[in-house]
């Protein structure tokens, strides 16, 4: 199949080169971000005292990363690459879930919603995405 210039023929590509190099560029953008946030986000996440806080009482490692009880616990029940306890373990104690992964998702559903505007591009060229809504 060829890329057309012109017309909608039936042996055009359905694909542009453009749209591939956008869809690329996308992928690898939110692939960075969301293993970075995944990876490093209980190193920066804030935390917040709540009620779950007087039900672990002493252990703060259920629900907080850092000492001083400000950073976000790591969500994920194991973690091969950093060297950070299991939430596991805290979970089946507890059943206070982590908002680390809900971030996460936040993030991933955020991305999507700008994705949608951005896709609006389909020319090499600069355009206003929101010139046509």
């Amino acid at each position: 199949m060829r890329e057309c210039t012109t017309k909608y023929e039936k042996d055009c590509s359905l694909i542009s080169g453009c749209m591939m190099k956008q869809i690329i560029s996308q992928v690898t953008w939110q692939l960075f971000v969301l293993i970075a946030v995944m990876l490093t986000g209980h190193l920066w996440i804030p935390e917040t005292v709540d009620q779950m806080d007087s039900i672990i009482g002493s252990d703060w490692s259920a629900k907080y990363s850092d000492s001083q009880r400000t950073l976000i616990a790591n969500g994920l029940f194991s973690n091969p690459l950093i060297h950070s306890l299991s939430y596991s373990t805290a979970y089946l104690q507890y059943g206070i879930h982590s908002r680390h992964l809900t971030i996460v998702f936040n993030i991933f559903a955020l991305m999507q919603i700008f994705n949608c505007l951005n896709c609006r591009k389909t020319k090499d060229r600069l355009i206003n995405i929101l010139e046509g809504i």
